[in-house]
């Protein structure tokens, strides 16, 4: 009978799972990664914040792990309420970030992906650099590179300086040209691998705190396929007053490559995903050393398994390239998108992105891999006339099932009454070879009291391979009524991009009013307050 009972309980908990009415509390969960805005690493420690910003009070917070990662969840009294919200992410020694959004309480919860990016606060300090400064040539194809010196805060009296490179098979230094600025220049002999130059301001043109100073012109030809750092030894740079100037240096760097023709792509090359995820592909455009003012792509897709959501320029043509078609066919499976540049076409152009694709799995996607196929490609160089030939690579993506992680939870038995001490014990595995990012949630339910729920926990974890643990969390049971109750512990992990369910149970356990009925009744509220104060002391610890 307990049996029969514990299922129609559980099949009550699951159906309310799905059909949450608006007097059940609502969750909204916001979750990311933050990043170094240079160099893409995770900045673990950052400071992310909801804030709601009718009030201005913070509704939530979390410190990133040693991955960037974070998640926060955002509870409204009913589901179906928003709020708009102010996200921030800061960390001492970065500029703050943070965007806007509006947050809906919901059952199960809503899922907002938001990343940021923190810029590193920096001291101004002179940096001597190439610009370009990486040059990409042919054999027996030449280039110019200028050396300059970002600022110069005292002025600059004269400079000695080596330019050298590294492997001096591969290109060689056929001329320097010295700026107008420049008395008395002088630089050795030439062709060379090596070169010093010497210059002063004898006029005194470059003022105090003039920027982007071009020291000098290097002109450098490709002898052999490989590829070379240009080098920069300071020997003596001096302002003004005569002090030492001590930038630092950003050496080039020089490529010789064979004569290949331009390809276009999907970056990255194999995608895997879960049925419900969200996820983004690359066209990118390499044009080989070809200048490209405009490109125009056919895509052709799985359109059961997936819909394409959007599609948005990358930074290949610049920062506002113009749209001239944009067709996202989900029906047939489908997308034509076609851009041209703003402005001067740069030769050669750099490798770059042209479109960014957003895709969503569908729910019930089966297994499999499938193709992302660039059916056709165009590209038009800097004078508008099309480029030939053009290669084409596509991709694929594979929809797999999370199997394998599972939740299990468990109490040392089902009877309690004042002054027990109940064991909660809650297993999570991961038998997998890989390391599963997911969010771990608790909460309870009351079938007596109108099916009352209340979360008890609810945070991310990181299960490596081979991952099993067992967490006993005691349970000291108060006055809690005069009345009998029963409840259910519910336990469940949760994707952390999607938020579906990847594993879930639940177990039945009975207060039983021994006694003290003078005491009178005891809240609901209040008694699931004391257990969530002695869970969450142990949560997960």
């Amino acid at each position: 009978m307990k049996k029969c009972v514990l299922m129609a309980v559980l099949a009550v908990v699951l159906l309310l799972a799905t059909n949450a009415s608006a007097q059940i509390p609502g969750t909204s969960i916001v979750r990311g990664y933050v990043t170094d805005w240079w160099t893409g690493k995770p900045i673990e420690g950052s400071l992310v914040r909801v804030i709601d910003e009718s009030s201005g009070a913070e509704v939530g917070n979390c410190t990133t792990d040693a991955d960037g990662f974070y998640a926060i969840r955002v509870w409204f009294p009913s589901v179906g309420m928003t709020m708009t919200a102010n996200i921030t992410a800061s960390k001492e020694g970065y500029h703050t970030n943070y965007t806007i959004t509006t947050l809906t309480g919901s059952l199960p919860p809503e899922v907002k992906i938001i990343n940021f990016t923190l810029k590193e606060i920096l001291t101004p300090t002179p940096t001597l650099s190439f610009e370009p400064l990486t040059q990409n040539v042919v054999p027996n194809e030449a280039k110019t590179m200028n050396l300059t010196l970002s600022e110069v805060p005292g002025g600059l009296s004269g400079y000695n300086i080596t330019v050298r490179l590294s492997n001096g098979s591969v290109a060689e230094i056929i001329s320097v040209d010295f700026p107008g600025w420049a008395s008395l220049p002088r630089n050795s002999t030439l062709p060379a691998d090596a070169v010093w130059l010497k210059a002063a301001d004898l006029t005194d043109q470059i003022k105090r705190n003039a920027t982007d100073v071009i020291l000098a012109t290097l002109t450098i030809r490709g002898d052999e396929i490989g590829n070379t750092e240009i080098i920069a030894d300071i020997n003596k740079m001096d302002d003004d007053d005569g002090n030492p100037i001590c930038p630092s240096v950003r050496n080039g760097n020089f490529t010789v490559r064979e004569k290949i023709v331009p390809t276009v792509s999907i970056e990255p090359a194999s995608t895997k995903v879960c049925p419900g995820d969200a996820f983004s592909v690359n066209v990118t455009v390499d044009p080989a050393g070809k200048g490209v003012s405009g490109a125009e792509v056919k895509i052709a897709f799985n359109a059961a398994v997936v819909e394409c959501e959007d599609v948005s320029p990358g930074n290949l043509l610049g920062e506002r390239p113009i749209e001239g078609r944009k067709v996202i066919d989900n029906i047939n499976g489908t997308i034509w998108y076609k851009l041209a540049r703003i402005g001067d076409t740069p030769v050669p152009t750099e490798e770059g992105t042209f479109a960014i694709l957003s895709f969503r799995v569908k729910e019930d996607a089966p297994e499999g891999t499938y193709y992302l196929k660039i059916s056709s490609a165009k590209l038009a160089d800097e004078n508008f006339t099309y480029i030939s030939p053009i290669e084409i690579k596509k991709g694929t993506f594979t929809i797999v099932f999370e199997e394998g992680l599972h939740i299990t939870i468990t109490t040392d038995k089902t009877e309690y009454t004042t002054g027990d001490i109940m064991l909660a014990n809650i297993t999570i595995a991961n038998p997998t070879e890989e390391t599963k990012h997911v969010i771990f949630n608790w909460w309870v339910t009351v079938p007596s009291k109108r099916f009352y729920t209340a979360p008890l926990a609810t945070m991310p974890m990181t299960l490596p391979p081979a991952y099993n643990t067992t967490f006993t969390y005691p349970i000291t049971v108060g006055y809690w009524g005069a009345e009998n109750f029963g409840a259910v512990f519910c336990v469940a992990l949760t994707n952390q991009t999607s938020g579906k369910i990847i594993s879930f149970d639940a177990t039945f356990w009975n207060y039983e009013a021994r006694g003290a009925r003078e005491a009178g009744e005891k809240s609901i509220e209040s008694i699931v307050s004391e257990i969530k104060r002695d869970s969450y002391r142990r949560a997960l610890r």
